[in-house]
């Protein structure tokens, strides 16, 4: 199987920011003025051939902070979201609205 964070992470170094797995910030360092995170929070099997996965379903959610509001208005759709389906990616449009994380 493929190992989703390695894949993620492929997509995310084309961006030149950093980025983190989401919680891994340390408390006691200043956030960078721009930054992504990114949690796989759920795999699911999708298929199976004598007892073993032929393929898994995984829902991740990649998420950009700025303090430029308009840039994170803007950056994750006319940016992130064209990488992240290049890349093979199926995003759940559904989704894609909440740009902000209220923690």
């Amino acid at each position: 199987m493929v190992n989703i964070r390695d894949k993620i992470t492929e997509v995310l170094d084309d961006f030149e920011l950093p980025y983190f797995l989401q919680g891994t910030l340390a408390d006691d360092e200043p956030y960078p003025e721009s930054f992504i995170t990114f949690l796989v929070y759920q795999a699911e099997n999708d298929g199976n051939f004598d007892d073993e996965p032929t393929r898994q379903n995984y829902y991740i959610s990649v998420m950009y902070y700025d303090s430029d509001p308009e840039k994170v208005e803007t950056y994750p759709r006319q940016t992130i979201l064209p990488a992240m389906k290049e890349a093979g990616f199926i995003p759940d449009e559904s989704r894609t609205a909440v740009l902000l994380d209220p923690y």
